[in-house]
């Protein structure tokens, strides 16, 4: 598998965006199309809270990014914010909270907390991506008869449903989930975990956790390497993606919805919070932290020890905690 394939990127443009590969395999298919009432049922709730007709057929989930006609999703924006955000998509049913202006041609579910009704719906429709059984049935202690030209480590585990590409060399030690895609002459060293589910949960009514379905995969390209004991999360409604070249440390952390552009650089000690979009050519020095929901621009540089709360700019320096551009030093 290439990544760069599908790449976006124009060196001639200042606008970089993600690949498709970022949504690949989404709006998730459901097993068998169940009605609007359906889900309404497993939600707990009474058809009172849904606008539309009760026997609206649902053939799958997404987020509301990735909405297509039959697909269920939630909005967790209120008023003219989460009016635009519908219309942008095409998802047939909508959880929402109550008091969200009726759209033509959706249909809603109002509640007064719609990504709790999403989860609770969701689980219970795709009870396997709550917690990946760590040794289920398929799964193999990796060999060469099953990857043809690649290299395994001992105490190597692969689930199902898991490519990898020729020239590639997993470690000692290294568990690979199911739905991971692996590109040709990467290096995944001891201790890794890859595709495995990442920290996402939503209060129920009681107070108590409820986790969030990680529905997503991982997606590495060509000639990357991940460093050891380091964790690559699957996606929630979006997958995990890192394209050619991608260079990691030991012990990083790349948490679920992330998109590392190629080439890369990420040292020890990082830890990249859910949705970050990363351009290509990013180098994080050790230790630094990104927080969620961010855009690093192509050939920016974060400092060491750095705490990023903001989007950065490209070919920007930032350092500090929080972490701010220092111009003198973006010129290099």
């Amino acid at each position: 598998m290439t990544v760069k394939d599908h790449d976006r990127f124009d060196e001639e443009s200042p606008v970089w965006q993600p690949s498709d590969l970022w949504g690949t395999g989404f709006p998730r298919l459901i097993e068998s199309p169940i009605t609007a009432a359906k889900i309404i049922e497993l939600a707990g709730l009474s058809e009172a809270s849904l606008t539309g007709p009760p026997d609206q057929i649902v053939t799958g989930v997404a987020a509301l990014s990735e909405g297509r006609v039959g697909t269920f999703a939630f909005c967790n924006r209120r008023g003219a914010k989460a009016s635009e955000m519908i219309s942008e998509g095409a998802a047939t049913l909508i959880a929402v909270y109550e008091g969200v202006q009726e759209i033509k041609g959706y249909s809603f579910i109002c509640t007064d907390d719609p990504k709790h009704v999403f989860v609770r719906v969701v689980s219970q429709l795709f009870p396997d991506t709550l917690s990946p059984h760590p040794f289920p049935p398929g799964a193999t202690i990796a060999s060469e008869e099953r990857f043809p030209g690649v290299i395994f480590g001992a105490n190597t585990v692969i689930h199902p449903d898991v490519e990898i590409g020729a020239g590639s060399h997993i470690g000692n030690n290294v568990v690979i989930y199911a739905g991971t895609r692996i590109g040709q002459n990467c290096i995944i060293s001891d201790g890794c975990i890859i595709g495995g589910n990442g920290i996402s949960f939503t209060k129920n009514v009681d107070g108590g956790w409820e986790t969030f379905p990680h529905l997503g995969r991982v997606l590495i390209g060509d000639f990357v390497r991940i460093g050891q004991n380091s964790a690559i999360q699957r996606g929630l409604l979006k997958n995990t993606v890192l394209e050619d070249g991608v260079k990691t440390g030991a012990l990083v952390n790349i948490a679920h919805n992330c998109y590392l552009g190629r080439e890369s650089w990420l040292s020890a000690g990082v830890t990249l919070c859910g949705s970050i979009v990363m351009e290509p050519d990013v180098f994080v020095g050790a230790g630094a932290v990104l927080n969620n929901h961010l855009r690093i621009g192509q050939a920016s540089k974060i400092a060491a020890a750095a705490f990023v709360v903001r989007d950065v700019v490209a070919r920007t320096c930032v350092l500090g905690s929080p972490a701010k551009p220092v111009p003198f030093l973006s010129r290099f």
